[in-house]
């Protein structure tokens, strides 16, 4: 056996044999805790040893310590000779049978203590030597790795421009969560959230005596605006807690409405913000920046690793982890930053509900603090008073009134912060008439389902397909875009999908003060600061993650609220018609036409864009076509709408390509044809048929290529196979932010060839003998590609 093996599994012995006398015998020598406590740590020690060599780590440094009488093998001579101290027959602890206890007990006279306490003691003093010199060893080893990492990192950072290292920034840059902080800031009820300073789980994390803490709660404690007021404490204090030492500290929001997988985002932004503080970009993050292409997780992981060294503390709050769609990767990252020893300087905050996989995780590797304590039940109270004293309405109620209702709010909240808002907007609805608000003090619903459920039926006849329409629009919206949906966008939506409905609005203007008054508390209006020469900006939310989550249960659905629930699916098609309509009659709309003339003021350009409902029809309905084709081939009008929307003989289609080029530009879709590598820019220089150009469109948009299949089972395959095609052909992107990268690295190369050999130049990997066959199985019904 190998020495590291024999080492490693003689000091498992000795632990077990050190272990069972401690508990057994009474008054037990603490020699033999002495010799558990070093024996573990050399147990430790190896372990790593073996997994750095394992790893494929193996440097002159550890090859010493490996050699023939180096010091791996004089400790394992030295653990042999003190497991040879224990009795060698000794059948409880061989075992390790705890049943057999009754019926053999150890006793110092077995192990004939303390006439072998020399011979101890004298190998356990060479042992702890062994076990230095091999973790001073490690240690240079690893300090040379450091300082070559540091060379290389300070060599390339004097090598980057600052306009180099900004776009090393952008391409860091997926999420931002500020905006849903500066939401939650205003949210904040002053002097609320103070009693989490005065905690002794607080204090210990901020002094970095705690790795990680756990806020958690149940739906619409607070927690988010708990966060950003924790967030802004962090910030405030770097001047003073942090002038001593070199700190970074980062915070990250996930949202239901980002509607992705959180981890790598959270990683990518963390990234870039420590990289701004420490104004540098790693060597080995410079790297994957020139390869292109999106980083693994593993990557980014070994990227904070590096840049972290230039701290000697970093903060982060990551608020909603819940929130995050297929949460087991987050939830893999926050345990690697807070167990893996590459991170031993990252200190972690986060919030969340108290869901199974999450409390299962947390509990093993943080402090948990619950939001279910009294010091919360104080913050509600001062909250509610504060925002009845100030409510445009409820401030001139008669002051017996309004103490009744902050009373009543306050004990019947339960913890509750969303639960309160809820019941503030519908009492300022109400005549202050002391006998209808004590009413509705007496039967104020418990749960947020009942206030939610009490929301919806209270609603005006004439308002509720407004609002089910305007629910189900911002719902759509997530799926199409990134960001919340412009309110101007809104409105002109919901007139839209109204037309198909009974109801008239001709007496109503569509306003944001209709969204208002119709919507109440289940939406959120926030406006945005632009430059001096656009209009401020507004868009609207679902006001919390529970209204969403009401609106797509089984809860609504079996209850007396059904009207205004959300099919998913059918709202997904629904709407994507709409937009392909819109979209292929867009030809006869010109009010975007004026920004062709192509400026460096991308961003100002896209602020305009956003507000042109027919730019956003464009965008959404061929997004709708990549997200749902599949859905969409199985409906005879909808795969005709995709079709036609695809055809470049069709007048609206050059209308198509510029705010599709605009908006993937500025990373405002969910689906970016810049980022996508199957998504191919090409010019014609000769038409083929049109249906071959409307298929090769599919197949860059499609994802389920089933639009395709379609096509394809309906067109003569034998005409279609030897159709010649020359056209000028290059990969991706549809972007005029990034490079293009053109096939085998050549530029804008010519192509001449039929279809068989375009699918070939699709998938270099493909034959064409394989393409043919998948075209055969096409034109059959059957799976292809």
């Amino acid at each position: 056996m190998d020495p590291l093996g024999a080492v490693l599994q003689i000091s498992e012995r000795i632990i077990v044999l050190c272990k069972t006398y401690i508990e057994d015998v009474q008054d037990a020598p603490s020699d033999l805790r002495a010799i558990l406590i070093e024996i573990s740590a050399i147990k430790s020690l190896f372990e790593n040893v073996r997994f750095l060599l394992s790893c494929g780590n193996e440097t002159t440094v550890l090859a010493g310590l490996a050699a023939d009488s180096g010091p791996i093998d004089g400790c394992k001579r030295a653990v042999t000779e003190l497991e040879a101290l224990f009795p060698p027959d000794y059948p409880y602890a061989a075992s390790k049978a705890r049943s057999k206890r009754p019926r053999i007990r150890p006793t110092l006279e077995t192990l004939a203590w303390p006439f072998k306490k020399p011979k101890a003691k004298k190998l356990l003093d060479e042992i702890t030597g062994y076990k230095a010199t091999i973790s001073l060893a490690l240690t240079t080893d690893t300090s040379l790795d450091i300082k070559e990492i540091k060379s290389k990192t300070i060599d390339i950072h004097t090598k980057l421009t600052e306009i180099q290292r900004e776009k090393v920034y952008e391409w860091l840059h997926a999420t931002d969560p500020s905006p849903l902080h500066h939401q939650a800031r205003k949210q904040y009820e002053s002097g609320t959230g103070n009693w989490m300073f005065r905690s002794e789980e607080w204090k210990s994390w901020i002094k970095c005596k705690t790795r990680c803490l756990w806020i958690h709660g149940v739906p619409g404690a607070g927690k988010t605006i708990l966060a950003s007021h924790l967030i802004d404490a962090m910030q405030n204090s770097r001047g003073s807690k942090f002038s001593t030492q070199k700190h970074a500290f980062v915070y990250y929001y996930c949202y239901f409405g980002h509607n992705q997988n959180e981890a790598a985002p959270f990683l990518k932004w963390t990234l870039n913000q420590i990289c701004r503080q420490a104004d540098l970009v790693p060597l080995y993050v410079h790297q994957l920046y020139k390869r292109g292409g999106e980083p693994s997780l593993a990557e980014l992981l070994r990227s904070l690793e590096e840049i972290s060294e230039q701290f000697d503390g970093i903060y982060l709050v990551v608020d909603a982890i819940d929130e995050s769609m297929e949460r087991a990767d987050l939830l893999a990252v926050l345990r690697d930053l807070v167990t893996d020893a590459r991170f031993h300087n990252i200190h972690l905050t986060a919030t969340s509900r108290e869901y199974v996989d999450i409390e299962k995780m947390m509990d093993e590797i943080s402090t948990p603090i619950s939001m279910r304590n009294s010091l919360l039940d104080e913050d509600i109270r001062l909250y509610v008073k504060s925002r009845v004293q100030r409510h445009p309405r409820l401030s001139l109620w008669p002051s017996h009134l309004r103490a009744e209702v902050c009373d009543a709010l306050s004990k019947k909240a339960k913890g509750m912060f969303r639960w309160v808002v809820c019941q503030i907007d519908v009492l300022q609805r109400l005549r202050p008439d002391s006998t209808i608000i004590r009413d509705a003090l007496a039967n104020l619903p418990k749960t947020l389902d009942e206030t939610y459920e009490r929301l919806f039926l209270q609603i005006p006849e004439e308002g509720r397909i407004f609002v089910h329409h305007a629910l189900k629009w911002i719902y759509y919206n997530g799926q199409i875009y990134i960001g919340n949906i412009p309110c101007s966008t809104l409105l002109q939506a919901i007139q839209r999908s109204e037309r198909d409905s009974f109801y008239s609005y001709n007496d109503y203007v569509y306003d944001e003060d209709l969204l208002r008054e119709f919507c109440g508390c289940l939406v959120t209006l926030q406006q945005h600061e632009q430059n001096g020469q656009l209009p401020v900006r507004v868009t609207v939310s679902f006001a919390h993650y529970t209204v969403w989550e009401f609106l797509k249960s089984d809860r609504i659905w079996n209850g007396p609220a059904a009207f205004f629930g959300v099919d998913q699916e059918r709202t997904n098609l629904e709407f994507s018609k709409i937009m392909m309509l819109e979209a292929t009659a867009s030809h006869r709309h010109r009010r975007h036409d004026h920004l062709k003339d192509w400026t460096d003021d991308s961003r100002a350009q896209f602020n305009v864009l956003v507000l042109d409902f027919t730019a956003y029809c464009i965008c959404s309905a061929v997004v709708s076509v990549h997200n749902w084709g599949s859905e969409m081939s199985e409906t005879a009008d909808l795969a005709a709408l995709a079709l036609g929307l695809l055809d470049p003989t069709k007048p609206h289609f050059k209308h198509v390509l510029f705010p599709l080029h605009l908006a993937s530009a500025e990373r405002a879709l969910t689906w970016s044809v810049s980022g996508n590598d199957e998504f191919w820019a090409y010019t014609w220089h000769q038409l083929p048929m049109n249906e071959m150009i409307i298929l090769i469109n599919l197949l860059c948009i499609d994802k389920s290529q089933k639009l395709g299949k379609l096509l394809l089972q309906n067109m003569d395959r034998e005409r279609f196979a030897k159709a010649q095609l020359n056209m000028r052909l290059s990969i991706s992107p549809f972007s005029f932010k990034y490079p293009r990268r053109c096939v085998h690295g050549s530029v804008d190369p010519m192509f001449e060839g039929n279809i068989i050999q375009v699918f070939t130049r699709f998938w270099p990997n493909a034959s064409e003998a394989t393409v043919f066959d998948s075209m055969a199985g096409w034109s059959l019904g059957n799976d292809g590609f």
